[in-house]
């Protein structure tokens, strides 16, 4: 090990450091940031509070806190999942809604195709070759076989579907050839509809019109066609208003929604209030333009503009089927968000009136947990004050050893000081000073270097060692090492030249060469100049330097160097003495000088004396006091002694609360457990019961299919008895029995028809109310699942609560076992302080022995002082 300390930059440490310490306090002081004073602050106002007041304050932040901070989990976590639902079902909604009524859509677009192919609208299908050769020159709608009773099948058609107001058929210029019964008709030749079935030829859907007192309706059209020639020869339409899907939207859409049917320009065609009807959505809900441009299927929430609510609003581009044109239509649901997230405030509501009561119960339970614990703390606390006190005897005792030491070591430094000062000769002063060293510090050699200025080299000019090493008297040493340690003045430490990296290897050789195992080296200075240096060295083994050791050889090094600055003030006074006798006036200058330098020197003396002797007295007085508190800590300790015992009792009755409380809360866990378990159950049979809804509704859906199917299939027959009413009427008399039977079946295809109808609304019904059972089942699992989640922290908090009941177990039965051997060792401390009172008197009677000795000091001092004044000045 290195030491080194740079002794001319550490201040004039010869009259400022005491002589045995060289430690320097460094007081350090920064600056507070407003933080740090802050915290201060409420560190301070805390303060104020009792334990018992801190204590119920923290247990309500740990019965609390935690049970917030679950509740505010569950209510993230559930209120998105709600949320996502809500959204969800809502978007559902309306993409079915826009599937049924494309279906419906679609079933209409059928039937203009099979109005298009009734016999009766193309040329009769004679026979003979005369009537085929008329039909090839006509190609044209045969009128001679319409009558009454054919406008009356149209009348019937449109009473039996309650779906158009108004059938017709039109020639190539646009003339109604037979229509139903209503507003006569006149050319539509110029009708935008009319034109696409002439340029497409092919049946079509026209964009919705709005017709006064009517509202939106739309055209469907195709073209009739020759059965032999295969050319269009007539137009047959029917008009379909868009209120006619009212009954179709009113079995998917309840009360609360709103619903915006749009066509490729955005204008309302049907919504839920009649009067927006042909008006722009931008109006309604002028943030809407980039939804309505990018068509794609989107949920979002908006602004009325009418009555500046917000609403849930769910947009779905009506699809395009196949084999059906594009009508380009839209939709829009929307649904006030106060009711649309009525499910998630409910949530809330759970969660905020359950949560209290959660938190009041652990509240309650860490309050009475905590008070209990305050207690048993209050109770314990004199056994941790007993155990403070008895280390501060401890360290009184060990600080009484460093006193006795530190008194020890200035005795030796006082009578080798002493015995350097005898005679003041340089050689006598150094032989002194290593004689002394090597016997106090029990080395094997103790050297003085003497450090030549200009080379910078070393030479051993006093020795002390054992018989059986190497002299080193009146070697010299060149090495670059001196250099160094001359330059700052270094003390250095080794305690082992093996293991020093930063040795040169030649001062390595040269240490080996004289068997050095240890060195200890301190600078002599004096007038402020290095002189040389001291060395002390163990050659048989290594040796770990002390502090003690390191200051009092740079203290003796001290001493030695004030020795030499006195040896050389007498040289001088001889000096000047013997050169008065020739120069008066120039002796008398050097002598004021000397006298100068000497008071000087006498002052520093004095200081470090008065330094010492302050040292002393303080000691002294300490020692003196010491006994008084010793005495005072021995009758603590007889007192507190007394008081362990009922520790230890207070500490068992301590264990059984304890495992009473473990008991307890491991019921409570296994009836958090059994509850757990019936949520599940219960999840379970929910979640069936939603499979068993949804198939329900599946079937449903299956069946309502069917009734589509059928309902098709008597459009389709009423439209044959028509066309078979028609035949007979051309058959003349052969013919009438004929009708008979194809208005009946017209009839019975009607009733069919009403029938079907009637079967399609209660399964829509049933869908309808399917569907909200099934969100309904939807948000029962949801809350089961988010009471099972709070349930399993509420078990963990109280997991937690049990495994720090058994740590304060373990604290407490380590505390019943330490307060038994504390009896023992209470009463070895309390002889342990009567022997410490003895050595204290003891100290006291030898620190006065020393100042005393001190006092002749600075008295001899005194009389070289008034010596010094009675030379003259000049």
């Amino acid at each position: 090990m290195l030491n080194k300390t740079d002794i001319k930059q550490s201040g004039n440490s010869q009259n400022n450091a005491s002589l045995i310490s060289s430690a320097k306090v460094v007081d350090i002081r920064g600056e507070n940031s407003s933080y740090n004073r802050v915290w201060h602050q409420g560190i301070g106002y805390l303060r104020q509070f009792k334990l018992s007041t801190k204590a119920i304050i923290l247990s309500i932040a740990i019965g609390t806190l935690p049970v917030l901070g679950i509740a505010a989990i569950a209510y993230l976590f559930g209120s998105k999942l709600i949320t996502k639902q809500i959204i969800t079902s809502q978007e559902t909604k309306a993409i079915n809604l826009s599937d049924k009524v494309n279906n419906f859509i679609g079933q209409r677009y059928g039937d203009i195709q099979v109005l298009s192919g009734i016999s009766f609208l193309s040329p009769a299908n004679s026979g003979n070759k005369a009537g085929s050769e008329k039909s090839r020159k006509t190609s044209k709608v045969d009128v001679s076989i319409i009558n009454i009773e054919t406008q009356a099948s149209l009348d019937r058609l449109i009473k039996t579907v309650k779906v158009y107001d108004s059938v017709a058929v039109f020639d190539l210029n646009g003339k109604v050839i037979i229509q139903s019964a209503g507003e006569s008709l006149i050319s539509e030749k110029q009708r935008i509809y009319f034109q696409e079935v002439i340029k497409q030829n092919t049946p079509i859907i026209s964009q919705a019109e709005i017709v006064k007192n009517i509202g939106a309706v739309i055209y469907i059209a195709a073209p009739i066609k020759d059965p032999i020639r295969g050319n269009t020869i007539g137009i047959v339409r029917t008009r379909m208003p868009v209120k006619a899907l009212e009954p179709v939207i009113k079995s998917y859409i309840d009360e609360t929604n709103q619903y915006y049917f749009l066509d490729g320009t955005g204008r309302i065609l049907i919504s839920s209030d009649q009067n927006l009807v042909g008006e722009k959505l931008i109006g309604i809900y002028p943030s809407l333009t980039n939804v309505l441009n990018a068509k794609n299927i989107d949920t979002f929430t908006a602004r009325s503009k009418n009555n500046q609510k917000q609403q849930l609003i769910s947009y779905v581009p009506l699809p395009i089927l196949s084999g059906l044109p594009n009508i380009n239509w839209q939709l829009l649901v929307a649904k006030d968000a106060a009711i649309a997230f009525k499910p998630q405030r409910e949530f809330l509501t759970l969660i905020a009136s359950t949560t209290p009561l959660i938190a009041l119960l652990m509240t309650l339970f860490i309050a009475w947990l905590s008070q209990w614990i305050n207690s048993k703390i209050f109770s314990t606390s004199i056994t941790f004050s007993k155990e403070i006190q008895e280390q501060i005897h401890l360290d009184v005792f060990n600080k009484e050893e460093e006193q006795e030491k530190e008194i020890e070591w200035l005795k030796l430094l006082l009578e080798i000081t002493r015995k350097i000062r005898l005679n003041l000769q340089s050689e006598v002063i150094y032989q002194t000073a290593i004689s002394e060293v090597s016997q106090v510090l029990k080395t094997d050699r103790v050297i003085v270097y003497k450090l030549h200025r200009k080379t910078q080299a070393v030479k051993v000019i006093a020795e002390s060692v054992i018989d059986d090493y190497q002299k080193m008297l009146g070697v010299y040493n060149n090495d670059s090492h001196w250099r160094e340690l001359g330059k700052n003045s270094q003390f250095e430490a080794i305690s082992n030249i093996e293991q020093e990296s930063s040795l040169t290897s030649s001062y390595i050789e040269w240490l080996k060469k004289f068997s050095v195992q240890s060195s200890l080296t301190a600078p002599i200075l004096s007038h402020g100049e290095i002189q040389g240096f001291l060395i002390a060295h163990h050659c048989h083994n290594s040796h770990i330097w002390q502090s003690e050791e390191i200051n009092f050889l740079t203290q003796i090094a001290t001493q030695i160097g004030y020795a030499l600055e006195q040896s050389h003030l007498l040289v001088e006074i001889k000096r000047l003495k013997a050169h008065s006798q020739t120069n008066t006036n120039q002796d008398n200058s050097e002598l004021q000088n000397f006298q100068n330098s000497l008071q000087k020197t006498v002052n520093q003396i004095q200081q470090a004396i008065g330094e010492v002797n302050v040292y002393l007295e303080k000691f002294t007085t300490e020692a003196i006091i010491e006994p008084e508190k010793i005495h005072l800590s021995l009758e603590t300790i007889d007192n507190m002694t007394i008081a362990i015992q009922s520790i230890a009792d207070i500490a068992q009755q301590a264990v059984t609360i304890v495992n009473d409380a473990n008991h307890r809360a491991n019921k409570t866990e296994a009836a958090m457990d059994l509850t757990l378990q019936n949520i599940f159950s219960v999840q379970e049979t929910v979640d069936e019961i939603a499979k068993k809804v949804r198939r329900l509704g599946e079937s449903s859906q299956q069946i309502s299919r069917v009734v589509s199917v059928v309902n098709q299939i008597a459009m389709q027959t009423n439209l044959l008895a028509i066309n078979a009413g028609i035949e007979a009427a051309r058959a003349g008399e052969e013919g009438q029995g004929f009708a008979v039977v194809a208005e009946e079946v017209g009839e019975l295809a009607a009733r069919s028809a009403a029938a079907t109808q009637e079967i399609e609304e209660i399964i829509e019904k049933i869908q309808r109310e399917t569907g909200e059972v099934l969100k309904t089942m939807i948000m029962g699992t949801s809350q089961v699942t988010q009471s099972s989640h709070i349930i399993e922290d509420a078990k963990h908090s109280l997991q937690q609560i049990v495994d720090g009941s058994q740590q304060i177990n373990t604290l407490v039965q380590s505390i019943l076992i330490s307060t038994t051997s504390q009896v023992q060792t209470s009463q070895i401390v309390s002889q342990t302080i009567k022997d410490i009172t003895i050595i204290s008197a003891r100290n006291s009677d030898n620190s006065l022995e020393v100042s005393q000795s001190l006092q002749k000091v600075v008295n001899i001092f005194q009389e070289l002082k008034d010596t010094i004044e009675t030379f003259p000045p000049n």
